[in-house]
């Protein structure tokens, strides 16, 4: 019989299997010599137990890899990192190019703000300014060690006594303790044993010896105390001693007048207020009208310049001086006029400066070894000739009337004043 394909409306039961397969189904064959279908529900039963046992397998074989992969798992997983790195990134021989860091955040932390650099710059500046433009430049004096002069004497008040020094050597010739003491022209001298404020008053009257004859010409008061500056030459023998008073106890009542006296008519003049509780003035010079020194009040210093009369003088815009020094240890400091009125020295920063006070010579500067400044220290001029004296050292003498400064210390310490 000729096989034809099954029409759409055949059951699977009724269709005829393929020839070439036999799936263990019991045939039977009829007496017309034609194979027919054993049962054809166990064919169906046993395609469907194939195909179950075929899932059960690969159910089984899933689990026993799960089962594979549990085990495996205890190994370090770095192994599988490291070997995928190695595998996917292999090293490259190509130059790694670096951007070198931004230097913009470092500046910033390590400067200080632009405002706050300026102003410390100008505070410092206005500070230490010594000089205008258009003052003369400075002459520069070397310094060496050297004797004093013929024509230079000087009087050493000491707790001994008041001593001569010339270039002939040292006489102690007042035999009374003094801390100030100025030789008058008439050979005889005007100190002080204790000057300014201390434990007592009368410690402080001002004394004159003459012709072997000691007498007090200026008392203090009783709580008042008295400061001996100097002692001028007046017109022909006059003497005119320069002194001040210093009165009342708290920073309400504290005062410092400034006085002259006339020896040879006895007159008294009052110049003014120098001082007050926390305000003064350094020793101060007397050249004819003009009194000189250094005024101070808490950390500000200025030069002093007044007339006899009290009035105001400027010595400092022609000489290229400031008004004022703020807190400022280099600047120009202890000012002094010699008796002519017509030259003025000041310490600088350990040199000595002597200047024309009419500023039309160069200042002359001379580096002084040993020249400290501090507090205390005083200067004197005369004729070129400088003293500068040192609180609890031997004074120095400089003389810049030669081609180099010579430099001479005392033989004693105490304050020195010029004599003769």
């Amino acid at each position: 019989m000729e096989w034809l394909p099954p029409s759409p409306s055949q059951q699977p039961a009724d269709l005829p299997p393929p020839t070439s397969l036999s799936y263990g189904a019991a045939t039977q064959t009829s007496g017309e010599g034609q194979k027919k279908k054993g049962g054809s529900p166990a064919w169906l039963i046993g395609v469907m137990l194939v195909s179950l046992a075929a899932v059960l397998a690969v159910v089984l074989l899933t689990r026993g890899g799960d089962d594979d992969s549990s085990a495996e798992s205890t190994v370090p997983s770095t192994t599988s990192v490291e070997v995928t790195v190695a595998e996917t990134e292999p090293p490259t021989t190509e130059p790694r190019v670096t951007t070198p860091p931004p230097t913009i955040a470092l500046i910033v932390e390590t400067t200080v703000p632009p405002d706050t650099t300026v102003l410390a710059e100008t505070t410092i500046a206005s500070e230490i300014t010594v000089a205008d433009p258009s003052a003369p430049s400075t002459t520069l004096l070397g310094a060496v060690s050297g004797g004093l002069a013929a024509d230079v004497n000087v009087a050493i008040a000491a707790a001994d006594g008041t001593h001569l020094v010339s270039s002939g050597g040292e006489l102690n010739v007042l035999r009374v303790p003094s801390v100030v003491s100025f030789q008058t022209i008439d050979g005889g001298f005007i100190f002080q044993g204790q000057t300014g404020r201390g434990d007592s008053s009368e410690a402080t009257h001002i004394r004159r010896v003459v012709g072997g004859a000691e007498a007090v010409i200026v008392a203090a008061e009783s709580g008042e105390f008295l400061r001996l500056h100097d002692v001028s030459r007046g017109d022909g023998n006059d003497i005119i001693v320069l002194y001040s008073r210093i009165e009342g106890s708290s920073p309400e009542d504290s005062q410092e007048g400034l006085y002259l006296l006339d020896l040879l008519s006895g007159n008294t003049s009052y110049v003014g207020v120098i001082g007050g509780w926390e305000s003064g003035t350094s020793m101060l010079d007397l050249a004819g009208d003009l009194i000189v020194g250094e005024a101070s009040a808490e950390v500000s210093t200025a030069p002093f310049a007044i007339d006899r009369r009290g009035n105001a003088v400027d010595i400092s815009t022609a000489v290229g001086l400031q008004n004022n020094y703020v807190d400022c240890a280099e600047c120009p400091h202890h000012f002094s006029v010699d008796p002519t009125g017509s030259t003025l020295a000041w310490g600088e920063n350990g040199s000595l400066v002597i200047v024309d006070r009419g500023g039309a010579n160069p200042p002359l500067k001379v580096p002084v070894p040993g020249f400290v400044d501090g507090f205390g220290l005083e200067l004197s001029i005369r004729n070129g000739v400088v003293i500068i004296n040192r609180p609890g050292a031997a004074s120095l003498v400089v003389d810049t009337r030669s081609g180099a400064a010579q430099v001479t210390e005392l033989p004693l310490i105490g304050h020195a004043t010029f004599a003769g």
